[in-house]
């Protein structure tokens, strides 16, 4: 039924869930891209994207390359009534990024929609962007502790604890454990960036030379193309996600389970630049969260490929469902 029709949302004293849009203001983002097993990543995408969808929807893996993104957020808030006025929050997310295509068979040749963003592990550090971000768009988000850099004299280390579980056993309990390190190998500081730019363009250049690198990459169709004029002109970068709700009477079941597409949209960009030196990533293994395997990362550590800051403004727009069961 169209949204018109729908029950207004009825909200509680306490309510940690507010109507999108939301707004993130002063927001510093550091990225890391990795090498990562391109049958893995697709096998992510079939178990939460097209696997639910019995392949109404179909995405791949763009390239062999995840990103692990560091965002600093100074304000997150509402922008739309009757909750624009209520206030903000600040948040730190920490989340892994895999580039996916949505594509579609034309007379046996595949060609791209769109390209996304989907995000298998997200970790942020309050309780309401872990209800908000589940609830409204479905990013699978949970509380993490964090050690993050916010300048170039702080330490160049990223460390992400949160509640897991070591192994699978009736007598394991759940306890706060350290799942990563990202840490600077060749110095002890973030240090002063060796490459600037005042243009997101310059910047979304730089990034695609390295993301793109050489070998193993295989573009669906002429997609990859279309998809970066797009961010270029309008600044927008599209996110997909897994939105669904367990089922009160059978906890095996989603009473609810839709694949949905929202776009994030520059609002203000402040600078940006390629960080120094070499990073190494340390991924614990726990069976709660078994990142290394599920996004084919070359064993508990790897080197980063490079690295980058972005100093900007940004709008997490409403969402569509591409698909509901």
């Amino acid at each position: 039924m169209g949204s018109s029709e729908q029950p207004l949302f009825v909200p509680r004293g306490g309510e940690q869930v507010f109507c999108q849009p939301l707004e993130l203001r002063q927001v510093r983002f550091t990225s890391f891209l990795f090498h990562a097993d391109t049958a893995a990543l697709q096998a992510v995408c079939d178990r939460y994207l097209n696997g639910p969808s019995g392949g109404a929807v179909r995405y791949r893996p763009l390239l062999p390359r995840v990103i692990l993104g560091v965002a600093d957020i100074g304000r997150a808030f509402p922008v739309q009534s009757p909750d624009e006025h209520k206030g903000w929050v600040p948040e730190i997310d920490v989340a892994f990024w895999m580039p996916v295509a949505r594509t579609r068979e034309v007379l046996g040749l595949s060609f791209t929609e769109q390209v996304a963003w989907f995000l298998p592990y997200v970790f942020v550090d309050n309780a309401w962007a872990v209800a908000a971000g589940r609830e409204v768009y479905g990013f699978p988000k949970e509380l993490g502790q964090f050690q993050v850099p916010r300048g170039p004299a702080d330490p160049a280390v990223v460390t992400v604890d949160t509640l897991a579980l070591e192994r699978f056993d009736p007598e394991a309990e759940a306890r706060v454990r350290r799942l990563l390190e990202l840490r600077r190998t060749d110095a002890g500081h973030v240090g002063d960036p060796h490459q600037t730019w005042h243009q997101v363009e310059e910047v979304f250049e730089d990034f695609l030379h390295v993301l793109l690198g050489s070998g193993g990459v295989s573009l669906p169709g002429f997609g990859l193309l279309v998809q970066a004029f797009e961010f270029v002109t309008h600044r927008e970068v599209p996110m997909v996600f897994l939105r669904q709700f367990r089922d009160v009477a059978d906890g095996r079941r989603a009473c609810y389970q839709a694949v949905v597409e929202a776009p994030a949209r520059v609002l203000q960009f402040r600078d940006a630049g390629r960080l120094p030196g070499e990073y190494r990533l340390t991924v614990n293994e726990l069976e709660s969260h078994p990142v290394a395997r599920d996004l084919g990362l070359s064993g508990p550590a790897q080197q980063a490929l490079g690295g980058w800051y972005v100093d900007f403004d940004f709008i997490l727009e409403n969402g569509r469902e591409l698909w509901r069961a």
